[in-house]
């Protein structure tokens, strides 16, 4: 018996063509759907002060977004 649910790729914009967004890539493209794309790097949710400073506004809507 499986579980609900969706897998959503994703990946962080500063990261495009980097080994983790090429897998991202890969596995989106296996399954069908688009690759989302968060705003920001590492830690795009986190604000500035963390030691990478992020778009946690940004990074907000992109998920409000995939949660709506």
């Amino acid at each position: 018996m499986g579980i609900g649910g969706r897998v959503v790729p994703s990946q962080a914009d500063e990261f495009c063509g980097r080994v983790g967004s090429r897998a991202a890539a890969e596995v989106a493209r296996r399954l069908g759907v688009e690759l989302t794309m968060f705003p920001g790097g590492h830690a795009g949710f986190t604000a500035d002060g963390y030691g990478t400073p992020g778009d946690p506004e940004g990074f907000a809507a992109v998920l409000r977004e995939l949660l709506g």
